[in-house]
């Protein structure tokens, strides 16, 4: 009996030690990854949400996939254990077709390629104090309408319905209601693929426009482009089978 009271408080201290319990929110399942190295997953669940999240090195998580029905997506700063959420994986929205606004954690510091390409009705897109970087595809062929910053983003800003660096007047991501504003002075690859405006007006304070950056524009049928721009990228204006008129203004 005395020896057995040793190995259940000996099993117990480890317990307390390495933090397993069954009830933990620690609980995480692992995988290979391609090179070759642990991954680990768990699922966050709350309300009619749920996240599968991966770990990462500085003890965050990255959503891999999510699991809701509904228009509207509010996705949370933090999992259900209290760790920040920083990353969204390139297959996150996958098959989302009924979202029409998601908001991200304040958190998340990147947007992949192509990472809204699934979400056809997606029309508005609220973005996080800690966001640095927009890769040029990330909302290839979404029809949007409104975009919406933190106003502790310090990295970009909000001007004429558009999402611009600070730094470099480089527009990165328009909508159907923009209008270029006097501190623009580039239009980046694909800042407005697969919008649904019928014309548009390119003011003389911009001097690139950049590769597709009205790429798969079907409505688009008239642009206006002032005297200021001297570059215009590869596949600018790519399967807009309706552009008739282009200007120099």
């Amino acid at each position: 009996m005395r020896h057995i009271k040793l190995i259940i408080l000996m099993v117990l201290s480890l317990s307390m030690v390495f933090g397993y319990s069954k009830n933990s929110e620690d609980e995480f399942q692992y995988y290979f990854s391609e090179n070759g190295t642990y991954v680990a997953f768990k699922h966050s669940k709350k309300d009619n949400l749920d996240l599968l999240l991966s770990l990462n090195d500085d003890n965050t998580y990255t959503i891999e996939s999510i699991d809701f029905v509904g228009e509207v997506l509010y996705l949370p700063d933090c999992a259900v254990d209290g760790r920040y959420i920083t990353g969204i994986g390139i297959n996150a929205f996958r098959e989302m077709n009924d979202i029409k606004s998601i908001r991200l954690p304040e958190g998340v510091t990147s947007l992949g390629w192509r990472i809204f390409s699934f979400c056809p009705n997606l029309e508005e897109v609220i973005l996080g104090r800690e966001l640095r970087e927009i890769k040029s595809s990330a909302f290839w062929g979404v029809d949007l309408e409104r975009i919406k910053i933190s106003d502790e983003n310090t990295f970009f800003k909000l001007s004429g319905n558009s999402l611009i660096e600070r730094d470099t007047g480089h527009l990165v991501l328009g909508t159907n209601q923009s209008v270029i504003s006097s501190d623009v002075t580039e239009i980046g690859d694909c800042a407005f693929a697969g919008r649904s405006f019928e014309t548009f007006f390119i003011p003389s304070n911009v001097q690139k426009i950049g590769t597709a950056a009205f790429s798969e524009c079907e409505k688009l049928h008239t642009v206006t482009i002032s005297e200021g721009v001297y570059e215009i990228q590869d596949d600018a204006f790519l399967n807009c089978y309706n552009l008739e008129n282009i200007s120099m203004d």
